[in-house]
């Protein structure tokens, strides 16, 4: 422990980077829209059906691609080539 010890953060408030996890927010996307269009605060949304009800922007991955690669990864461990996971970038 450090002396003196730190001062208590505040808790996080509405403008804070915390956030409610995605199936949370899916299931009350219309309800923060109103609230947030009251408010004029843009939202920036981790995943388009999100963006669609109450957001702005968004950049998410291709769940599609992800797929696709995950897929290819594991055909290439079941014939016996995998174990190594290389980046995939």
């Amino acid at each position: 422990m450090t002396w003196p010890p730190s001062p208590p953060r505040p808790p996080p408030t509405a403008t804070s980077s915390t956030s409610p996890t995605d199936n949370t927010a899916a299931s009350c996307a219309e309800a923060i829209g109103s609230i947030v269009r009251s408010a004029k605060t843009p939202v920036v949304a981790g995943e388009q059906g999100i963006c669609v009800g109450c957001g702005i922007a968004t950049l998410s991955i291709s769940y599609y691609d992800l797929g696709y690669k995950t897929g290819e990864m594991a055909a290439q461990i079941l014939k016996g080539r995998g174990g190594y996971l290389p980046d995939a970038h």
